[in-house]
């Protein structure tokens, strides 16, 4: 579900290329005509049954996920970085 206040991505000029890995999973879709069915079918499926996406659309949803990978520091095993939301005293 879309996390309450975001908006759905606006269409933007692209200024820098793709991350690589999203760059390799829109090119999967977009060269695989059963997968490119499939996840538009899904996403079309969850926005009629009323979910909030925040994306109606598989370039939506690419947009979406280059911003997230572009903003999201790198993984590193020696520096994970810890969530307080997700942590609890046991």
């Amino acid at each position: 579900m879309c996390v309450s206040g975001w908006s759905s991505p606006r269409p933007r000029k692209r200024v820098a290329p793709l991350n690589g890995s999203v760059a390799d999973l829109a090119s999967f879709i977009r060269n695989d005509a059963v997968v490119r069915m499939d996840l538009t079918r899904a996403i079309e499926q969850a926005l009629e049954i009323g979910y909030q996406l925040g994306y109606s659309s598989t370039e939506e949803l690419i947009v979406l996920l280059d911003a997230m990978l572009h903003y999201a520091p790198p993984f590193s095993e020696s520096s994970l970085i810890h969530c307080t939301v997700l942590s609890h005293a046991s």
